[in-house]
């Protein structure tokens, strides 16, 4: 399963300081914790007004599932 979540341009203008985007991501990655997900963080870059980060959060697989490729 994998979700995705977009913030309007508008919104996302105005960013965090680089300290709130560590603690947001650390307890996003907590929370993945607890879920079963893994949180990656894809790319940050520093706006204006802050910094803005893309994060993947997806969930792991069954490690008894396999599927064999050839």
């Amino acid at each position: 399963m994998c979700m995705c979540y977009y913030v309007h341009a508008e919104c996302a203008s105005h960013g965090l300081s680089v300290e709130e985007m560590d603690a947001s991501i650390a307890t996003l990655q907590r929370l993945a914790e607890k879920l079963n997900a893994e949180c990656v963080e894809l790319r940050r870059r520093q706006e204006h007004h802050g910094c803005i980060a893309d994060l993947l959060i997806r969930e792991r697989a069954d490690e008894r599932d396999f599927t064999e490729v050839r």
